[in-house]
């Protein structure tokens, strides 16, 4: 099952974002609960409102792909004690596919580029 925990920045009183710490720190999470496991790590913006006011506040979004939902959320507790946050979301996105590429390798085509270099393209 592929999952999409949502982690807001560390709330303290200079700013809501996060640091090159904070990124290793979650790195060093993910890899205490799931050191067989590879992860996608997003940056986000996100907020809320409360109380007629509006807090806007920097996100990671962590999507793991991993057969137990309880290892997401012992993830989800240790982002909790660790970041001291009062909530982290968990979205379940439905299961994983994998597409091999090797097999694509040996027989297709590649496209013809239109650019020369890649790099030069504006995405």
């Amino acid at each position: 099952m592929t999952y999409l925990l949502i982690l807001g920045a560390r709330n303290n009183s200079v700013s809501r974002v996060f640091t090159k710490k904070d990124i290793e720190v979650i790195k060093d999470c993910i890899e205490q609960v799931l050191p067989e496991s590879g992860y996608t790590l997003l940056k986000g913006t996100g907020g809320w409102f409360q109380h007629g006011k509006h807090t806007e506040e920097h996100s990671r979004l962590v999507l793991i792909s991993i057969p137990e939902e309880r290892k997401a959320e012992k993830l989800m507790d240790l982002f909790i004690a660790t970041f001291q946050q009062s909530s982290v979301m968990l979205v379940p996105l439905g299961e994983a596919r994998f597409h091999d590429g090797r097999r694509i390798l040996r027989g297709v085509k590649k496209a013809k580029p239109r650019h020369e270099r890649f790099d030069e393209v504006d995405l």
